[in-house]
């Protein structure tokens, strides 16, 4: 009886185990920041968290991110509560701004209700709340867009081309290139996860090419996806296809429809030949074949090599909006494999990715020194203006003078003729009490009495590359002054994220007094909704990102044989106060003021250098003694800023960083002008417009002349 006592004992011990594991519902996360890891300083930064529920009972977790340290993210925290099914997984995804300081620290909080056990890899929290570190800086990496330029990759699970391009100094100096300025730049390739492009084009913030390797008949296959992926590329992204084995699939694609060629089937082609081509080092370089296609049609218009000359049968391209879609008719992981690591093909063929140097049209001295407009201090002054209101003069005199008044022989002449003078130590505490009470509470009525928002807005505007679909993207740094403590809500009509306190690259600035953090909510991440403490006598500066469709904006028609006379269309809901015409030629049009809903007339073409915004003589808007300008002049000085590749200013503060985010624009080319203007109201919905306060708002589009 012995041996069946045991068993038993040995069956109900190990029913109770099984039980009580199936009663517990431990919750597994995983935090992914950033692409894999990396990040762009000041860019939007996706952050995909895996939740599991192990248990066969639903869980709610809320899920908080906190941005510390330094840059213009450390008073940022993202929180979400969602609900877990039993024994489900899902996928939540973040955009957050990205850390720009040396010693970044995001941490991730995480609570759970009713109370279970949380595993964070090797970490562990047994009552329901676990806190953990999401960057690690010895496997993440952050790069910042004046050092480096990010290329994201989708299809390399390998790391073939991270392996081949990270980290190298690439020539991108092509036959239009200009003579000044640099040709070269440092690659970082960061692995996308697919998921992400749903959240184009904020998601894709920061990267300046997204290389999807090998596409199949799934790619983009979702509607969603495939708008947004576009929608990057129109808003000035750079997409590079590379056809691989699965091309007859990626035909099937709706992704396909929007290259800038067709393909035959897959055969082999000789990659040696082509790295020959390209100038391979060695004379015999190790023969190696890899899929190729051939060449068709061009759909989408002309096509060409995208700057490697005679590659124009392995290499198509063309404009997509504001951006450019490059096919490739070979597979680049197996390209790269077949030649030397620090052969000079690797450099060429990985122009087509990273794109040529943009033109710029300014010079280094003989040291390679640019002196640089100064962004930061000129926007610092300019979002206080009319906030800080100081009082009225002869109003702080009197309050002086009765002050002295009553401390002092008042006090005495009092205590003297009711002959209690050993009391002034008390009635001179008291005085001066009571008049700083006094002082405080009239300084609510003396200093600024109402709230003040100050903004400087950049709005770009692009073809959206599709039939009647137009694109805008902003960048809105607002300064929310209030004269006693408030708490505002912030919310935006179109997708937008909250990126920190200055615009891209810039340090923090026009923040004066507590900066409390900002909480933002929502399980939309291109809805954010955020809570923003202000303290008394403080104004809070908040730089956010936004892009969406919109209708109508602006027209350009040049006149046939007009000799530059064009016909500019304001379609957009504000008057402009001044305008400009940038055309491929390296002369400009001032189109000048224009009406809602009105058009403009120009005929008068002159040099870019005439505009004066790049002189030397101390008249330039950049070079003036003040950093605080008056309204008109500073919009000039933004308006430099945008056409920083076009006017040969001085380069601004941050340039890479601005002409990343799209605040500075390309120069134009070929059939493409640029064009330019400046308002003192948006058109668009943007919180705190229906408030007193100064607008300083630039508006540019790149137009194909018609």
């Amino acid at each position: 009886m012995r041996g069946p006592q045991q068993l038993a004992a040995f069956v109900g011990c190990a029913l109770v185990a099984v039980l009580a594991s199936a009663a517990r519902a431990d919750v597994d996360v995983r935090a992914v920041f950033g692409h894999d890891g990396s990040w762009v300083s000041d860019a939007a930064t996706p952050c995909i968290v895996t939740l599991r529920n192990r248990a066969a009972a639903p869980v709610e977790v809320t899920l908080r991110i906190r941005q510390s340290g330094l840059g213009n993210s450390d008073t940022l925290a993202v929180e979400r509560t969602v609900t877990l099914g039993a024994s489900a997984t899902r996928d939540e995804a973040f955009l957050v701004p990205g850390p720009s300081g040396f010693a970044p620290n995001v941490e991730f909080d995480v609570e759970t209700s009713p109370r279970t056990p949380i595993h964070a890899g090797q970490v562990t929290g047994d009552r329901g709340r676990l806190s953990f570190a999401v960057v690690d800086p010895r496997q993440s990496h952050g790069t910042r867009p004046g050092e480096e330029r990010a290329i994201g990759v989708i299809g390399d699970p390998g790391s073939v081309l991270s392996s081949r391009l990270s980290g190298r100094e690439m020539d991108l100096k092509t036959k239009d290139s200009p003579a000044g300025g640099l040709h070269s730049a440092r690659l970082r390739i960061m692995h996308v996860d697919p998921g992400v492009l749903r959240l184009a084009p904020l998601g894709l913030d920061g990267l300046e090419s997204l290389v999807i390797v090998d596409p199949d008949a799934a790619t983009c296959a979702d509607p969603a996806d495939l708008d947004a992926l576009l929608d990057w590329v129109a808003l000035g992204g750079r997409l590079v296809v590379s056809l691989g084995e699965n091309a007859p699939l990626f035909a099937a694609s709706p992704l396909a429809a929007s290259m800038p060629a067709r393909w035959s089937s897959v055969g082999r082609g000789d990659y040696a030949a082509f790295a020959r081509r390209l100038g391979a080092a060695s004379p015999e370089p190790l023969p190696r074949e890899g899929p190729c296609v051939q060449f068709m049609d061009a759909p989408g218009g002309p096509r060409d090599a995208d700057g490697l000359r005679g590659a124009d049968d392995w290499v198509a391209g063309r404009d997509y909006g504001s951006g450019r879609i490059v096919l490739l008719a070979f597979d680049a992981r197996g390209f790269m494999e077949c030649i030397a690591p620090d052969d000079l093909p690797v450099s060429r063929a990985a122009r087509p990715i990273a794109g040529a140097s943009d033109p710029r049209p300014w010079k280094t001295d003989e040291n390679g020194w640019n002196e640089q407009m100064d962004v930061s201090a000129k926007v610092g002054a300019a979002l206080p203006q009319d906030a800080f209101t100081p009082p009225p003069l002869p109003a702080v005199l009197l309050g002086l003078f009765i002050y002295v008044l009553v401390v002092g022989p008042g006090d005495w002449l009092v205590l003297k003729r009711l002959r209690k003078e050993r009391l002034t130590t008390f009635t001179f505490a008291g005085a001066v009490i009571v008049f700083t009470v006094l002082a405080y509470g009239a300084s609510i009525f003396l200093f600024s009495t109402k709230a003040v928002v100050n903004r400087i807005v950049t709005v770009q505007y692009a073809a959206g590359g599709r039939p009647g679909r137009e694109l805008v993207r902003f960048h809105d740094l607002a300064g929310y002054f209030e004269p006693i403590s408030a708490t505002r809500e912030l919310s935006h009509a179109m997708p937008a994220i909250f990126l920190g306190r200055s615009f891209p690259g810039l340090p923090p600035t026009g923040g004066v007094g507590a900066a409390l953090p900002l909480e933002i909510r929502g399980n939309d991440p291109l809805a954010q909704k955020a809570t923003m403490e202000i303290a008394f006598r403080s104004q809070r500066t908040i730089h956010v990102c936004g892009a969406g469709t919109t209708g109508r904006t602006v027209d350009v028609v040049r006149e046939r044989g007009g000799h530059g006379a064009v016909t500019v269309i304001n379609a957009l809901p504000v008057p402009l106060l001044d305008s400009w015409l940038f055309l491929p030629e390296g002369t400009y049009v001032r189109t000048g003021p224009i009406a809602a809903g009105g058009t403009a007339r120009a005929t008068d073409t002159a040099d870019v250098e005439s505009l004066g915004w790049s002189k030397s003589d101390g008249n330039a808007p950049w070079q003036t003694g003040s950093s605080e300008l008056p309204p008109e002049q500073l919009r000039v000085f933004l308006a430099s800023v945008v056409t920083a590749t076009v006017n040969s200013a001085k380069p601004p503060e941050s340039y890479e960083a601005l002409r990343r985010a799209g605040i500075v624009q390309r120069s134009p080319a070929g059939r493409r002008a640029l064009f330019l203007a400046v308002a003192d109201e948006c058109p668009i919905a943007l919180p705190g417009l229906d408030e007193p306060g100064r607008r300083h708002v630039v508006i540019s589009k790149e137009v194909e002349l018609e």
